[in-house]
């Protein structure tokens, strides 16, 4: 790959879970697992006063991990993600 030509897709949340992650299942029998995390960012508006904006992510893994996934987290307490973005409108 040329040098000018390269490029990475990563991606590190560190946030809260929304809500319990769900699982499901495709036909051919792989695990999907989905959940939401939130981050939020704190900023100061027009009038100095400090204010912190709250941003949703919608998470989706699959196989073994999402299966893990499923098994081991609950909503509240903070979690680290790592993986590829990707919209799921493309």
């Amino acid at each position: 790959m040329e040098v000018g030509k390269m490029s990475l897709n990563r991606v590190t949340i560190i946030g809260h879970l929304g809500q319990d992650p769900e699982l499901r299942y495709l036909a051919n029998g792989q695990a999907v697992g989905r959940f939401s995390v939130a981050t939020d960012e704190p900023y100061t508006d027009r009038e100095g006063r400090r204010q912190e904006r709250t941003e949703w992510h919608q998470i989706v893994v699959f196989g073994k991990v999402g299966r893990n996934m499923w098994e081991v987290s609950r909503q509240g307490p903070p979690g680290l993600c790592r993986g590829q973005a990707s919209d799921p409108r493309v």
